[in-house]
């Protein structure tokens, strides 16, 4: 029986979050931190080049502290801000990508459950935030095209509600957690549902997600 060699790559992104400190030092720069933290609620209009923008945008987030929302026109300036603005930003800051995904067509393709995937870490991110789930919550970076930010999704109170996280070392009764997910709209589907039952037992098998959940 032939040997088969599985090969593992793992993305290193290297982080230059500490040349932000060389525009913090800024004249121009500072003035106009203090103008977007005086009390105008005026908005202020900057003209920056796309080499720039990642930059400014990570030097301004650490300066005001506050949620950062980019729009992009095209899906794909949007995912090169966000893998720009991991390499800007200092490591575990809240950044997430808001995708686009097509949910009429009626079928999902592995491209789709990537998207979704984004989507949920988004608005699970937005949760927590919102509700200081965790200690101290870092406001959050959100990029994303105009075509997803706009997109309807399901509200924040029902997703709050429906949210819930399982981890290494949860308790939890399997029963009480499928039959939570199958109130929530999940169904489960007949693919290796046979081969999971002999492996785990029984009462394990695979959920399709509702249709609202993104």
């Amino acid at each position: 029986m032939p040997l088969r060699a599985r090969l593992a790559l793992k993305v290193f992104i290297m982080n230059i979050s500490g040349l932000l400190s060389v525009i913090e030092e800024n004249t121009n720069y500072q003035k106009l931190v203090n103008s977007l933290n005086g009390p105008s609620k005026i908005g202020s209009k900057l003209v920056i080049s796309n080499p720039a923008r990642s930059y400014l945008t990570a030097a301004l987030y650490r300066s005001l502290k506050m949620p950062v929302l980019i729009i992009t026109s095209q899906p794909e300036t949007a995912k090169k801000i966000y893998d720009e603005l991991l390499a800007w930003c200092p490591t575990g800051t809240p950044i997430r990508l808001f995708p686009e995904t097509d949910f009429l067509s009626g079928e999902f393709s592995s491209t789709d459950s990537a998207a979704v995937i984004d989507r949920l870490q988004t608005l699970a991110t937005l949760v927590h935030y919102r509700n200081q789930i965790t200690n101290a919550a870092a406001p959050p970076i959100i990029v994303g095209p105009a075509s997803a930010i706009i997109s309807k999704t399901i509200p924040q109170s029902e997703f709050a509600r429906a949210y819930h996280t399982i981890e290494v070392g949860t308790e939890i009764a399997p029963l009480q957690l499928i039959g939570r997910w199958q109130e929530l709209g999940y169904e489960m589907i007949p693919a290796n549902i046979k081969k999971m039952e002999n492996r785990y037992g029984g009462g394990a098998g695979n959920y399709k997600p509702p249709r609202w959940y993104s």
